[in-house]
């Protein structure tokens, strides 16, 4: 599933990486070139930071995320 966040922050994904039907992407996600992400993974940039902007998570190119890893970065932490 490809979802945007509350803040309307829709994923961006290389026509190149390939994305499981069973993963989830929501929101300020940029996946580059070549990317993997296998069955039931889930990245999330969902969570707004005390300013009200959500932080973006971004997979360089050929960047390999296996079966159901978690990526979620608080809103507000650290980049």
């Amino acid at each position: 599933m490809i979802l945007e966040n509350h803040a309307g922050d829709r994923p961006r994904i290389a026509p190149t990486a390939w994305v499981h039907p069973t993963a989830v992407v929501i929101g300020n996600v940029e996946i580059a070139d070549r990317v993997l992400i296998d069955p039931n993974a889930v990245i999330r940039a969902d969570e707004p930071g005390p300013d009200g902007t959500v932080g973006m998570i971004a997979l360089e190119a050929e960047v390999n995320v296996q079966d159901g890893v978690i990526i979620h970065a608080l809103g507000g932490g650290a980049k």
